[in-house]
């Protein structure tokens, strides 16, 4: 069984406030970013592209009826997170949208945010509001571990931060701040 294989079933998914949604890459779009950022995406955040896509993790497993999560989740696109490492922060022209693999939605990385980055942090994961994300640090030793924009580990392993926001609770990741 593949590592993220309990999440295929939303693949292609809704955009319901509650809903667990992704959209499938190819290949050469991952292979496109990696050009422009210089260096691969770490090898889990690339599987995951490879395998799920990009896209929103709102709900858990088993979410109560009454069920509600306001923040945004969201796995960047991987032109869109390279464009940020680059600091490259506003997308939402048509020509950018075109440039960012057409997507959809409009992607702000707020310049207090920008502020608050160290060289080499590569926003992957927004929380809420464009001022809000989760990085990981591709060239450093530890290249599949999740940071929060503080530095501070979030979680050691991309598959279990995954793993976790579904399983356990999608906002798990706020439990220490």
């Amino acid at each position: 069984m593949k590592m993220y294989e309990y999440l295929k079933k939303y693949i292609p998914g809704g955009n319901e406030i509650n809903d667990n949604w992704f959209v499938p890459l190819y290949k050469r779009d991952i292979l496109e970013a990696e050009k422009y950022l210089g260096f691969s995406f770490p090898s889990l955040l690339k599987d995951f592209y490879l395998n799920i896509g990009y896209g929103c993790l709102r709900s858990p497993h088993d979410p109560p009826k009454d069920y509600k999560f306001y923040g945004k989740n969201e796995i960047l696109p991987p032109l869109v997170a390279a464009h940020f490492y680059k600091g490259i922060i506003e997308h939402h022209t048509i020509e950018e949208k075109q440039e960012a693999l057409n997507y959809d939605e409009d992607y702000w990385f707020s310049h207090e945010t920008l502020e608050y980055t160290t060289p080499g942090d590569l926003p992957f994961f927004e929380i809420g509001d464009s001022s809000s994300f989760l990085m990981m640090k591709p060239q450093s030793e530890f290249p599949n571990t999740v940071y929060d924009i503080g530095g501070d580990i979030v979680e050691k392993e991309f598959k279990d931060f995954i793993w976790k926001l579904y399983y356990k609770d999608p906002s798990y990741y706020s439990e220490n701040w």
